[in-house]
């Protein structure tokens, strides 16, 4: 038979599946965005924003929780909202991670680092790197190598790792994001009049 706590994690553990469905979308929009930036620098910009956002978008999925699931007199425990952002984090970073493969696996086919190592190559950045001091600063820190010939060492690592690198920075910052989401979401409960 279940205990009460049982039943509590099922159920935040139930709506974080869904939560982190949308949560993740929001982070493969973002990757998107951030990809395509290569190519159209006002799309960087809003990859930004779209990450920046994105706490507020946890909060506003945990609270949807809150509402549904909370009952007044008792409120709504930061552990209960923790367990919850946690576990969504966790389930978007999966999502972002699988899109991310499955988009450089088979649809791809270097496209990222051929734009990449365009927009790298482009007279004006070039220029900028160098008024900038920002080339011989990448060189020093990587042992005499230009941007484009990292770029053409990225081009040969494969897919699942860059999905596993997404997976193990999610692993860090979605505890440290949990925090923020649940020291938002928390609500303490309402004493009868």
């Amino acid at each position: 038979m279940a205990t009460p706590r049982n039943t509590l994690f099922a159920q935040a553990n139930s709506f974080a599946m869904l939560h982190g469905l949308y949560f993740g979308l929001v982070g493969v929009f973002s990757v998107a965005l951030m990809r395509l930036s290569f190519s159209y620098e006002w799309t960087g910009m809003l990859a930004y924003l779209v990450v920046l956002a994105s706490p507020i978008v946890a909060i506003r999925l945990t609270r949807r929780f809150r509402d549904e699931v909370m009952v007044p007199e008792l409120g709504f425990s930061f552990a209960r909202a923790y367990i919850h952002a946690l576990l969504m984090g966790f389930y978007a970073g999966i999502i972002v991670a699988v899109a991310v493969a499955v988009y450089m696996t088979w649809f791809d086919h270097g496209s990222t680092f051929d734009a990449y190592e365009a927009l790298l190559t482009r007279p004006d950045v070039v220029a900028q790197m160098k008024a900038s001091g920002m080339d011989k600063q990448f060189e020093l820190a990587s042992g005499g190598k230009t941007m484009v010939q990292i770029v053409g060492e990225l081009r040969e690592v494969p897919p699942a790792n860059y999905a596993a690198s997404l997976i193990y920075m999610n692993l860090f910052a979605a505890p440290v994001l949990s925090l923020v989401v649940a020291a938002f979401c928390r609500k303490s409960p309402q004493r009868p009049c």
